[in-house]
């Protein structure tokens, strides 16, 4: 399944971020534009408790200057992400359950969004890029409509 989606030749950062499987230029950029282009309503009905927990913990570090444990709150929400991605079998989706892949995605679009919030004040560029491929501005989070777009790799492999 590797091959389908996700680059052969990652930098060890990129594999930290979710493994390469989850962030935008493994699944989405490489999987999904060819499958699903559409505009999704913004929901993440699996992983809603995560990121609330994740909120609550990154904007408590961020307010006493502990920045390394704003990131690990970021990183959980990343392996929520990847884990649901892995559980579901999202790679045979499209074939045998169109419906369930889109429902799925939708979710992991919203759960994209959030860690590109998150990311912001860390990564803004890259923030951004999320954003753009997802269709969305970051600010409007209460309206959200995802409409992706393919875009470069958020983080080449180093040659």
């Amino acid at each position: 399944r590797t091959t389908d989606y996700a680059l052969a030749d990652t930098s060890a950062w990129e594999k930290s971020l979710g493994g390469g499987d989850f962030l935008l230029n493994g699944l989405i950029c490489r999987f999904l534009i060819q499958f699903f282009p559409y505009i999704w309503l913004n929901k993440a009905k699996f992983a809603q408790k995560t990121i609330d927990k994740v909120e609550k913990k990154y904007h408590a570090a961020l307010k006493d200057f502990r920045f390394d444990e704003a990131l690990a709150a970021v990183w959980e929400l990343i392996s929520c992400g990847d884990k649901f991605v892995d559980q579901n079998k999202i790679w045979e989706l499209p074939e045998k359950e169109p419906e369930k892949f889109r429902s799925h995605i939708a979710e992991l679009c919203t759960v994209l969004a959030n860690i590109a919030v998150l990311l912001e004040p860390f990564l803004p560029e890259t923030s951004q890029k999320i954003a753009e491929q997802l269709g969305i501005a970051l600010k409007d989070k209460d309206s959200w409509r995802f409409k992706l777009k393919k875009g470069e790799s958020l983080f080449p492999a180093i040659k």
